[in-house]
């Protein structure tokens, strides 16, 4: 649990930080980096907002980690490579990607941790997870590329778009510790 928590202050200070020259911040309007030197600490009377994950298979997949929110048939098409599913309308609803890259081996899972929106209405924090196997774990040996889709209402009036991330590393059991134990 502490490396839980470790990794969650260390990617906290690392936002705050990236912050500061305006990375990691999407101008959903514009699409485009926002380099004002604002404050991006979100209020502390942030609201939950509801997400679904979508059992949905991308075909396309990406090498490297990949955050975005997608807001248009097109713009899923070409990061996820085939139609959206029925249930996303994105007159109503946008689709939230988190694509971790390529990873070493299977036992990898990437989710969607939390959805907030600012007191202000103006910042959408999104919290993604990267659960990756420990020491002990088995798992296929083969290159994976762990993602989550996610539907969520869409936000109108959101001028900012944070990106989170709380990794988890799970402790698997050895088994020379299971023929020890009385």
């Amino acid at each position: 649990m502490g490396q839980f928590f470790t990794a969650r202050w260390l990617g906290c200070m690392a936002m705050a930080l990236a912050s500061l020259g305006g990375a990691g911040c999407v101008d959903v309007a514009a699409e485009e980096p926002i380099t004002d030197a604002s404050p991006l600490v979100p209020a502390s009377d942030e609201r939950s907002i509801p997400f679904q994950e979508l059992d949905v298979r991308a075909s396309r997949r990406t090498p490297d980690e990949r955050k975005q929110v997608i807001t248009s048939v097109e713009d899923y098409r070409s990061l996820v490579g085939g139609a959206p599913p029925p249930e996303v309308d994105f007159r109503r609803h946008w689709v939230v990607y988190y694509g971790a890259g390529v990873r070493p081996t299977g036992g990898y899972h990437a989710r969607i941790a939390g959805i907030e929106r600012s007191g202000s209405g103006r910042i959408l924090t999104i919290t993604t997870q990267l659960v990756e196997p420990g020491p002990g774990c088995i798992v296929t040996q083969a290159l994976t590329y762990p993602y989550v889709l996610a539907r969520v209402p869409r936000q109108e009036g959101v001028r900012r778009i944070l990106f989170e991330r709380e990794d988890e590393v799970l402790t698997c059991g050895r088994m020379t510790d299971d023929l020890e134990s009385p």
